[in-house]
């Protein structure tokens, strides 16, 4: 796969998802940094992981989580539904970095539960 790519459809909703508008401090600002974000690598172990890259000129947030964000979403693997997965945003210096899967199987999930499939939680 080539990079950086544009964010996915389903990427893109995940992402949404964990920036629920007045979820928590800034979340404006993270909302607005999804139009200028861009998918720069995946995890080497091959689940759906992704590094994210906001454009440049686009302004931070002054809230800038521990880097992970205050939102998490909870599901099922995609792979395997017996299985959980926890998805998991990380901001570093007010700017998107990272949306990661957490997985408990043997075979890492290629892609992303649909946001319509997943549970957003408040982590306080």
């Amino acid at each position: 796969m080539d990079f950086p790519r544009a964010l996915t459809e389903r990427e893109r909703e995940v992402l949404l998802l964990l920036l629920p508008p007045e979820g928590f401090a800034d979340v404006d600002v993270y909302r607005a940094q999804v139009d200028e974000t861009t998918v720069t690598g995946m995890c080497s172990c091959g689940c759906a992981t992704i590094n994210l890259k906001v454009g440049p000129g686009t302004p931070p947030a002054t809230f800038v989580g521990t880097p992970l964000l205050p939102i998490e979403a909870r599901g099922q693997d995609p792979s395997d539904s017996s299985l959980p997965v926890e998805i998991i945003l990380f901001a570093r210096e007010g700017t998107l970095d990272s949306l990661e899967i957490v997985y408990y199987g043997d075979t890492p999930p290629r892609d992303f539960p649909a946001a319509r499939d997943l549970e957003a939680v408040t982590m306080r």
